[in-house]
């Protein structure tokens, strides 16, 4: 079992129903946002990786086996990205979306260059 993150997600909850209790009108807000934002994020990762996985099986010629296809392919991974992008514009005219969205966006821009320099540097070795 995974103790250190179960801990750590126990105490950000306790931290949250307090903060929550302090500051009724700003906590849940902020929270709902940032957790509509990581989604959009997590969301278009997957669209993502579905689309370089499934390339890379029809370049090596394992497309076939594949346990799970999805049908319209890849239309509806180019579909599901515009629709992300329109959700993420319609965001960015409400304010308080728009920090959270610019913090997520930040914030995933760090992490993927990190995990980027970390990868160059495995593979150089």
């Amino acid at each position: 079992m995974p103790r250190n993150a179960v801990l750590a997600s126990v105490a950000f909850g306790f931290v949250t129903v307090g903060l929550n209790y302090a500051y009724p009108e700003k906590v849940l807000p902020l929270l709902l946002n940032a957790v509509g934002s990581t989604i959009l994020v997590l969301w278009a990762f997957v669209a993502v990786s579905h689309m370089v996985l499934r390339r890379r099986a029809r370049r090596n010629g394992t497309e076939d086996a594949l346990p799970l296809k999805m049908w319209g392919f890849p239309y509806l991974s180019y579909a599901t990205l515009g629709l992300l992008a329109g959700i993420v514009v319609l965001a960015l005219f409400d304010s308080a979306a728009r920090t959270q969205l610019l913090a997520t966006g930040a914030l995933t821009a760090a992490i993927a260059g990190a995990c980027t320099v970390l990868h160059r540097r495995r593979t150089k070795r």
